[in-house]
This record gives C-alpha cells, structure tokens and sequence, in this order.
C-alpha cells in the first residue's frame, strides 16, 4: 500500500511507476473522440492519469480510485478500458491500484470468426504458391539448371 501522508498522491503514484521500471512521458493526456450518432458529430474526450514507456512500448495509465480492487475482465471495466486502448491506441492500458501497490497491463485482441470466403482465399493463396514453387522448378530443369 502506498502511504500518501508524506507527498502528494501524483508525486507517490510517479514515484511507484518509476520504480517499477517505467518512464513518465506525459500527466494527464488526452484523446478527442468523436461519437457520430445518426449522422451528427458529438465531441467528447478522454483523459487518463499518465502516458509511460517501457522497453520501447508506451502504455495509458489509468488510476484506480476508491477500494477494492478492478477485475479487468469485468464486462463494464473492459468496456472502459476497450475505450481509452481504441483512443490512445498504443501498447496497452495498465491499471494501477496505489491502495494495494499494483499494476496490471491490459491489452486487447479480437478474435473474429472466418467465414467460408475468408477459407476460400487462404486456399487460393496457398495454391497459387505452390503453383509458384512447381513453375521456377519447372523453368529450372526447362533451362538445365537442375
């Protein structure tokens, strides 16, 4: 648990992602998201606690405020968290509980059925190597080189 009596809350937050290897680049960033609902633009924006780096990777820090830890897999949290990695698009997002002195890096894969086209062309373009492959062997013995 971090002890806030001494420093400030920012000050203490910085001094814990520093130790636990990552950089400080940016306080308080923000995204600009704009929300087209049925044609109509809507402006908004996102603000996140810190954008770090570590080894070569950036992340967004978001700050959990209040007790009890966030689960990460928690439909509503993931929502939130789908939100600010599409907005800031780098590495990943960490969550970071300074009551229980912990970080969590999150990041996002989507996994999408393939349909049959998608079979189809994986297919093709499989063939179409090996077709590839047979013609410069063919060409090779055509010319004598095998």
């Amino acid at each position: 648990m971090l002890n806030f009596s001494s420093t400030s809350k920012n000050e203490e937050q910085e001094a814990y992602l520093t130790k636990s290897g990552f950089k400080v680049l940016a306080r308080k960033p923000k995204a600009m998201v704009i929300t087209r609902v049925s044609g109509k633009d809507h402006l908004g924006k996102l603000e996140a606690e810190y954008l770090v780096s570590r080894d070569n990777h950036q992340y967004i820090v978001i700050v959990q405020h209040g007790e009890g830890a966030l689960d990460p897999s928690d439909p509503i949290v993931r929502r939130r968290l789908v939100e600010f990695d599409r907005a800031f698009n780098y590495h990943g997002v960490i969550l970071f509980n300074p009551h229980e002195s912990q970080l969590q890096t999150v990041n996002f894969r989507f996994v999408r059925e393939k349909g049959w086209l998608d079979l189809f062309f994986q297919f093709l373009m499989f063939g179409l190597a090996i077709a590839v492959v047979a013609g410069i062997i063919w060409l090779m013995i055509y010319i004598k080189m095998f």
